[in-house]
């Protein structure tokens, strides 16, 4: 078989390049207060300098950056190798370029995932596969009122582009809650599996003590996954997201509310997690911020249920992670679950607590009965993440398809 090592080089080359160029630009996303759209269609120049105050989003750069530098080297190294082991050397490419397209992208698609924390010790077992448990159904309504509004700058910027969260057009609105005077904005791509309908009920059904806490709602089309801006409290939802999913996510931004404190950076909260010898599904051991997250959930159905955890859960595995939840003023079931938004609980980082005109008397905590449903099948939270690794598993296999494919039609293999 004949290489021409110039058309080889030059693919190889313009690939990586390509991979750097695509990563840098996801991760110069502009953040907050962008300027006009003429003015960003114009110059990256203010993209660059957000890019320069925002110390996460360098990190993550430089890792990126790192990563693909390699790549760049490596490429080089096997157009030499090429010379020598052609056959070799191509399938070597091919089977690397599979292993490193997958972590890239898996790495890319999840918000919290990429903080720079360990997983947890591989003696927590995790004690189902997700969380199947219904949720929905157990959370009252809150009825509301709906305003469409111009679609904010920290909306539009996600807004036009291939590459882009919403490639075609989005729609804002303003949703004013019954037991909360502050409006909440969500913001809908055209093309979004979820119904606006179905958006704002499943956010009046987040309690209202934790949806305080929560930034702009972000409401998208693509496999079903979901991530929270740390620093906003933005929660970007795709597909179709499940109950456990919103809790989850506004978890995190109660979580990351307040910076200097975190909750899943306590003292308290790493020693729950060191005397215990569970958590509740395989998610739970990414890291100890999405413990927190899933154990706020599991804490929650708790509350709901009158003391029960889900069919299928043990406590006493997990006993040390649901006590620190208990010391957290925020699970007061009174006030989680209370008509008002105006919570006197001394919460740092709270985002909407505007009393509602008029307080329902009759909107009261009342629990609910257990769910006889079985939580030992992938659902929620963990199906999420477990359908978008399915699919960027699908893209890989593709990409590397087409990698064969040109090689096929352009060295005659």
């Amino acid at each position: 078989m004949t290489f021409d090592l110039l058309t080889m080089s030059t693919y190889l080359l313009l690939s990586e390049l390509g991979a750097l160029w695509i990563s840098l630009s996801r991760n110069l996303r502009w953040t907050a207060c962008p300027p006009p759209r003429w003015l960003r269609s114009a110059t990256d120049g203010y993209r660059v300098f957000k890019w320069l105050t925002d110390p996460l989003a360098q990190k993550r750069t430089l890792r990126l950056a790192s990563l693909n530098s390699n790549l760049l080297l490596l490429a080089g190294t096997m157009i030499f190798f090429l010379q020598f082991f052609p056959s070799w050397t191509l399938c070597f490419i091919l089977f690397l370029s599979f292993l490193v397209d997958g972590h890239v992208v898996s790495r890319n698609a999840i918000g919290p995932a990429e903080i720079a924390l360990p997983p947890l010790s591989s003696n927590l077992h995790p004690q189902a596969t997700g969380y199947a448990f219904d949720l929905e159904n157990a959370l009252p309504p809150a009825s509301n009122t709906q305003l469409q509004i111009q679609v904010p700058p920290n909306c539009a910027q996600y807004v036009g582009g291939n590459d882009s969260e919403c490639p075609s057009s989005m729609s804002a609105t303003a949703v004013t809650y019954e037991d909360c005077g502050d409006a909440f904005t969500v913001c809908r791509c055209d093309n979004a599996n979820m119904t606006l309908d179905t958006a704002v009920d499943r956010l009046g059904r987040v309690p209202v003590g934790l949806r305080r806490f929560v930034g702009t709602i972000f409401i998208l089309s693509d496999a079903t996954r979901a991530y929270t801006n740390l620093s906003t409290g933005d929660i970007h939802l795709f597909g179709d997201c499940a109950m456990d999913v919103w809790i989850h996510e506004a978890s995190h931004a109660f979580d990351f509310a307040s910076p200097s404190s975190l909750h899943s950076n306590s003292t308290d909260w790493q020693l729950a997690i060191a005397n215990d010898s569970c958590v509740p599904d395989p998610y739970s051991l990414t890291n100890r911020v999405e413990d927190f997250a899933q154990m706020s959930v599991m804490k929650i159905y708790k509350l709901l249920h009158d003391g029960h955890l889900p069919p299928g859960f043990e406590e006493n595995c997990m006993f040390n992670q649901l006590a620190f939840m208990d010391t957290l003023l925020l699970y007061n079931a009174t006030s989680l679950f209370g008509n008002t938004c105006a919570i006197n609980d001394s919460s740092l980082g709270v985002r909407h607590n505007k009393p509602p005109a008029v307080l329902d008397a009759g909107r009261v905590f009342m629990t609910v009965p257990l769910d006889p449903t079985p939580s030992l099948s992938a659902s929620g939270t963990a199906a999420t993440h477990n359908s978008a690794s399915g699919l960027r598993h699908r893209e890989s296999l593709l990409w590397m398809a087409l990698n064969i494919l040109f090689l096929f039609l352009n060295f005659g293999i």
